[in-house]
Parts: structure tokens; C-alpha cells; sequence
């Protein structure tokens, strides 16, 4: 987890960045983007790609009707993410 309260800290460079590794390495990633401002999706490259990009639609479906989460697939080799935006 990757978490502080105050702004412009690094937060979601540092996540991108460990999480592009871990995936490089190997490792299955899930990355989750609970910001509002969806800014994981610039350092990850999706934002502009809607099949990617459901701006937190899923994690708003998955939480709020208590459904199975459906993460966008294969941002990058073994790298999946549950996106943010404004349905977050």
C-alpha cells in the first residue's frame, strides 16, 4: 500500500514505478487508483484509452452492488489496474 493523506507526495509515481517493476520482474500486479483524479492512468499510459479506462466505473459497480471486481487487463506485461475517476 501506497498511502498519505497529503497531496503531491509521490504517492501514485512511487505505485506506478514498484508496480512496473514487480511486473517486469515477473510478478502478476493489480494496481487499484482510489483518487478521484484517476492520475495513475497518465503514469500507466490508459487514461486516454477507453477499453482501458472506465474512469472508476468498475470499482464503483464492485463496491457500491457488492459485485466481483473486473480490473482493465494487460496495461502492461503482468500488469493489471482497477482505474479511478470521477465514479470513485
Amino acid at each position: 500500500q501506497v498511502m498519505n493523506r497529503k497531496g503531491g507526495v509521490g504517492k501514485t509515481s512511487i505505485t506506478a514505478n514498484v508496480a512496473g517493476v514487480l511486473a517486469a520482474a515477473g510478478y502478476r500486479v493489480l494496481t487499484v487508483d482510489l483518487d478521484a483524479q484517476g492520475n495513475l492512468g497518465d503514469d500507466l499510459g490508459y487514461r486516454n484509452v477507453p477499453s482501458l479506462n472506465d474512469e472508476g466505473m468498475a470499482l464503483f459497480v464492485s463496491l457500491g452492488q457488492n459485485k466481483p471486481l473486473k480490473p482493465a487487463k494487460n496495461i502492461r506485461e503482468n500488469l493489471d489496474a482497477v482505474p479511478a475517476g470521477p465514479s470513485t
